[in-house]
């Protein structure tokens, strides 16, 4: 198993549980309000900031809001089977207390995640820019047919991961914090693994604070979606399923020719939904 099959589960999870914010990925530029871009190499890639494209109605954003902790925990098939307190003496004959956690993992892929102090900055007005900006990113300024843009910020203080990979995995680690909860403990600076058996990924934020974003995705719209549907579907000639099915997983936008999409009508063909678990597999 590689480490990106590892990550799945634990994007889909993170996604599922923390009601929809995306880690960013590492060695990335690190994502600001109002990025639009497409997702290459895994990576959602920056192309340009609405910010620069002379809009009518500017783009409103929020302060750092604090947002709700137990949402930045999460755990699938993770048992706590012991913990216990120790005290250490160094060399200088100074003494410090550690914590230590042995977790047990079900089944390979299964992981523990937290992330703590959690606060957020949001795009606070998108309705009002939302046709200016389909108009600008797909006839005016640009031509995309498919973009993201960055609605939502989030940052961690600190975090914590443990991946299995294999079934039966076991995970014992220590913090020097007074927090007998091992989520805490998990994302604490100090966390050091003891030992483990068949863990993948043990990582953690190094004093360096944890990225997520939420974004929007440029799509065709309801409308369009069923007019272009119904136009192939009364087509002259017969369409055998085999090609059907591929019609309609594909992008129907591609049935549009070059001359009937305008600035006069693509508010009619675009709209904006939240990115999804699909788009979540691709950065994995």
């Amino acid at each position: 198993m590689t480490k990106k099959q590892l990550y799945r589960p634990f994007y889909r999870h993170c996604y599922l549980n923390n009601g929809g914010w995306i880690p960013m990925q590492p060695l990335a530029r690190k994502l600001e309000l109002g990025d639009f871009g497409q997702i290459r190499q895994g990576r959602l890639m920056p192309l340009g900031n609405i910010g620069k494209l002379r809009l009518v109605y500017m783009t409103k954003t929020t302060g750092q809001i604090s947002i709700n902790a137990d949402d930045w925990q999460f755990e699938t098939g993770v048992e706590k089977i012991l913990g216990n307190t120790q005290t250490e003496t160094d060399a200088q004959n100074k003494q410090s207390t550690w914590h230590n956690h042995v977790l047990a993992f079900d089944r390979k892929g299964d992981f523990v995640f937290h992330g703590a102090k959690p606060k957020a900055r949001f795009i606070a007005n998108w309705s009002e820019f939302k046709q200016d900006i389909t108009l600008k990113l797909t006839q005016a300024d640009y031509s995309f047919r498919e973009v993201y843009v960055v609605t939502a910020i989030a940052t961690v203080d600190h975090w914590g991961l443990a991946i299995a990979g294999a079934d039966g995995a076991q995970l014992e680690f220590a913090a020097q914090t007074d927090a007998a909860d091992y989520f805490a403990a998990l994302s604490h600076h100090s966390a050091i693994a003891r030992h483990s058996r068949h863990i993948a990924v043990f990582e953690k934020s190094a004093a360096q604070p944890g990225y997520f974003f939420k974004a929007k995705k440029l799509v065709l719209s309801d409308k369009k979606n069923e007019q272009l549907l119904e136009q192939m579907l009364q087509a002259d000639e017969p369409l055998e399923a085999e090609p059907l099915a591929n019609w309609l997983s594909a992008d129907l936008l591609n049935r549009v020719r070059l001359n009937e999409l305008n600035a006069a009508n693509c508010l009619d063909y675009f709209d904006w939904v939240d990115m999804s678990l699909d788009e979540v597999e691709k950065l994995c």
